[in-house]
């Protein structure tokens, strides 16, 4: 019995701990998202998770993080992208040019 319920203590530690990490996670997340180090709304993010803990401000928090970051990813995703084809375009431009220079120069001599 006594082994159960030091598992059960253990297993709920550990738990809370992961919980910990995932919420100091989300904190920082949100404080990187939008919030300047001195933004009043520190605060908010305080009451919410420690204070007068609200399960629905943190899950549309935690909403709100997601999207914005998956924005991010797309954005960088489309640069990328860009940035590829803009080299590609630049190689056929090069090549095009090399080409036209050689037609130039076959037609004068």
């Amino acid at each position: 019995m006594l082994s159960l319920v030091l598992s059960i203590w253990g297993n709920l530690t550990q738990w809370r701990e992961h919980q910990d990490w995932e919420e100091a996670d989300l904190k920082y997340r949100a404080l990187k998202m939008v919030l300047p180090s001195d933004d009043p709304n520190i605060r908010y993010i305080e009451k919410y998770f420690n204070v007068q803990r609200d399960e629905d401000v943190i899950y549309k928090l935690r909403t709100r993080v997601d999207v914005y970051e998956d924005s991010v990813y797309q954005h960088h995703k489309m640069v990328e992208v860009a940035s590829y084809k803009d080299s590609i375009a630049r190689q056929l431009i090069d090549e095009s040019n090399r080409i036209k220079m050689q037609i130039n120069s076959n037609k004068s001599k």
